[in-house]
């Protein structure tokens, strides 16, 4: 069948990426003329790639244009109000938007957490069995939600048994300073900027394996209107990661401008995270059992208990793998 999406393939493109990667090798595709892509991340090593795709110069500027956004709450307001047509978010974020009615469809599995989340606290809370009756800073955000209900389990307290002070991402380490909080869920690279001013990790998303993981996530309009953007942006992430993998040095500078984290501490920062290849994603996503089915079963299960969902909700529509290298 004819490939809608580019006049070149998909993998000749992705491969082009790989094997030039500090060349834009878009113009040798022909890309239809359609709308400009609005894609909007937090600063989150897991979305690093594709800002450093970006850095580059393997997006077409007047096909794909990226927003960094304070938090994922902005982002989806911002695809709730039409201004973005996609973000990097965390799949329980995009079960509640779809229980909201905003119809987010993931495209791709950017990373797992398995450690890169994280409840930190002061000398103040030396073990979670010290954990009744401090102040916990914590993100209004359903992936804060299922790392605080893990924390309160695991320390066999309930909501009621702590003071939740629900502050942003962006503002945690302010929050901390200015001795708003005893504790934090929290990640990176804040991880690391807390770490530094004595807070200790007391909890991880190690422990709750496949609940916390970040997709790329667009509007049934973007998939309609700009399929060539969202090829380009798949590619694009996919090749700078493994320029990362395999020539990391000759990217540390830049990702370490944006994390606000110096080079010798930009691996450690993703040593929380299994960051997901394009050969992992059609396990996610394609075949008659993609992995994200029973991912998204489990993760409103818990969510339910979390009363963050009301009640299951079907997943037809829920993924387009189409657009994968």
């Amino acid at each position: 069948m004819r490939d809608t999406f580019s006049t070149c393939s998909r993998r000749q493109f992705l491969t082009g990426l790989v094997a030039l990667p500090f060349v834009s090798v878009v113009s040798s595709c022909t890309a239809a003329s359609e709308p400009l892509f609005r894609f909007g991340a937090q600063i989150f090593p897991g979305y690093e790639f594709l800002f450093l795709a970006r850095e580059l110069g393997l997006y077409e500027e007047e096909q794909i244009r990226l927003v960094e956004t304070p938090n994922a709450s902005s982002s989806l307001h911002a695809l709730s109000a039409g201004t973005l047509d996609g973000a990097a978010l965390t799949l329980d974020e995009v079960l509640l938007a779809r229980s909201q009615g905003l119809p987010l469809v993931v495209i791709a599995v950017l990373d797992k957490s398995v450690g890169a989340d994280v409840f930190m606290a002061g000398p103040q809370v030396p073990d979670l069995q010290q954990l009744k009756g401090k102040r916990i800073g914590v993100e209004e955000t359903a992936v804060g939600a299922v790392m605080l209900d893990a924390v309160l389990a695991e320390a066999q307290l309930t909501i009621h048994d702590v003071k939740l002070v629900y502050t942003s991402f962006n503002e945690h380490v302010e929050s901390w300073e200015n001795g708003e909080v005893d504790a934090l869920v929290t990640y990176e690279p804040v991880k690391t900027q807390l770490a530094e001013k004595g807070l200790v990790a007391l909890y991880s998303s190690t422990s709750i394996p496949d609940r916390i993981i970040d997709v790329i996530a667009v509007t049934p309009k973007a998939i309609a209107t700009m399929p060539n953007a969202l090829t380009e942006l798949l590619a694009g992430n996919f090749a700078a990661y493994e320029q990362f993998r395999t020539q990391q040095a000759s990217v540390l500078d830049a990702l370490s401008k944006r994390l606000h984290v110096s080079v010798e501490d930009i691996p450690a920062v993703f040593t929380g995270l299994e960051m997901q290849t394009a050969d992992d994603n059609h396990q996610w996503l394609t075949g008659t059992a993609p992995r994200i089915v029973p991912a998204s079963q489990n993760l409103m299960e818990v969510m339910i208990q979390g009363k963050l969902l009301a009640g299951n909700m079907p997943l037809n529509g829920l993924t387009d793998a189409r657009f994968l290298p």
